[in-house]
């Protein structure tokens, strides 16, 4: 029995690439899309469970990330405007987080960041279980979640049921690796950014921009450990989190650029003092006014106290102070603060790290993950390597110059519209 024919695509929109062919009509248990980025995996997926919702009445289908806000501010959008769109036979039934479809086909979303996200998983489809299942950005998994997913793939609405990944490469050692591509768990379709005619036209010169393992991993689409990380205590499943607050305060670091991405790094802390990053900003070819703007709009948005930011961009410094933000020169001293971060990063006494991570904090998680030493200065000094760092940078500038507000000193933020992406002149940066 294969998938989907020819003429199930979606009339609306969807016409396959190439490459898309042999995974759309693929039924296999276990189906892995990797490759470099910008390949169409995502796009491909969400389609497939629309089609198959749309095919086989009754059917159970799950869209997840690791975190369900992730899951709302990204593939929930795509499904409901590029995949779905205008459909009036589909609903969305936001508070249900799912979309119904009018043959009582379900398409459930939501993530799996901690167990009362895992409780809600395990109550969808309860009467038959899922029928086919969709993990996005899924090396942000853990092994125990694909775990969890596999024993609810029982529907009976189809003569076949299916669980989806698709994700960039990984380090070779991650699970999905070992287990999927090495251990011939899954069928496995690699896609690159050239079989994709609908990328920008200059998307092949900005994948070719990059440099090192992210070069590797996201240009040429290979499993790759990288040599020499910073931050070896990093572990998705331990520090990626759906923290809401409420926060005791909140900070952010600043790291300036043009050229080169500029980044605000916003962190929450509790009243345990634990700290979490809670969004970012991460754009290059942003102008410093633009920045400015940007960080008055984050500062009102959640109540930011203080920015850290680097010690070098006095014009910056200056302007955020004009601005009426309270602004602190960063304590630069590299090693130190990548010291304090390592120790934000290992489990307490508890078992639970002192620093996590929301997975809107896109470009700060892609830059942990690959932040290495430069083996060139390891016999010298432990120096990492300058590239693909500026997240790393704002972190480091925020957790190791942390500072009190001065007692009685109020601050007046401005509230001016939090800018889109749209209206800010910077590059996209491949994910």
């Amino acid at each position: 029995m294969i998938g989907p024919s020819m003429n199930d695509f979606p009339q609306h929109a969807f016409r396959p690439h190439p490459w898309q062919f042999d995974p759309w009509a693929c039924t296999s248990p276990v189906m892995l899309l990797t490759g470099s980025a910008g390949g169409g995996k995502s796009k491909l997926a969400s389609e497939k469970l629309h089609a198959f919702c749309q095919r086989y009445p009754g059917a159970m289908a799950l869209a997840a990330r690791k975190t369900r806000e992730s899951m709302l501010n990204s593939t929930v959008l795509q499904i409901e405007r590029d995949v779905i769109g205008p459909d009036p036979h589909v609903r969305h039934l936001h508070s249900a987080h799912r979309f119904e479809y009018a043959n009582g086909s379900i398409l459930a979303y939501g993530g799996m960041a901690d167990e009362a996200q895992r409780e809600q998983i395990r109550s969808i489809g309860q009467q038959g279980g899922l029928d086919i299942a969709w993990l996005e950005e899924a090396n942000r998994f853990s092994q125990d979640d694909f775990n969890e997913i596999l024993p609810r793939m029982r529907g009976r609405a189809a003569p076949w049921r299916q669980v989806i990944l698709t994700t960039n490469p990984d380090a070779w050692t991650h699970w999905i690796n070992q287990r999927l591509i090495l251990g011939r768990g899954a069928q496995v379709f690699y896609s690159h950014a050239s079989d994709n005619p609908t990328n920008p036209h200059d998307y092949a010169n900005t994948l070719d921009s990059l440099t090192g393992i992210m070069r590797t991993r996201l240009r040429d689409g290979i499993w790759r450990q990288a040599q020499g990380v910073v931050y070896d205590e990093w572990n998705p499943t331990l520090h990626l989190a759906d923290n809401q607050g409420p926060w005791k305060r909140t900070f952010a670091g600043v790291d300036e650029g043009y050229t080169n991405p500029a980044v605000i790094l916003v962190i929450g802390e509790d009243g345990d003092g634990r700290k979490h990053a809670i969004t970012e900003f991460y754009g290059a070819r942003v102008l410093q006014d633009d920045l400015v703007a940007q960080a008055a709009a984050l500062a009102a948005a959640h109540n930011i106290e203080t920015f850290y930011a680097d010690p070098s961009a006095a014009g910056l410094i200056a302007a955020l102070r004009t601005a009426n933000l309270r602004v602190i020169e960063a304590n630069n001293d590299v090693t130190d603060g990548i010291s304090t971060v390592k120790t934000h990063l290992r489990p307490a006494g508890d078992g639970r790290p002192r620093l996590t991570f929301s997975e809107l904090c896109v470009n700060t998680l892609r830059e942990i993950e690959t932040y290495a030493w430069d083996e060139t200065t390891l016999r010298i000094k432990e120096t990492p390597i300058k590239s693909n760092d500026h997240a790393m940078d704002a972190l480091r500038y925020a957790l190791h110059t942390q500072a009190p507000v001065t007692a009685g000193h109020v601050i007046e933020f401005a509230q001016p519209e939090i800018l889109t992406p749209r209206e800010l002149p910077f590059a996209d940066i491949p994910i």
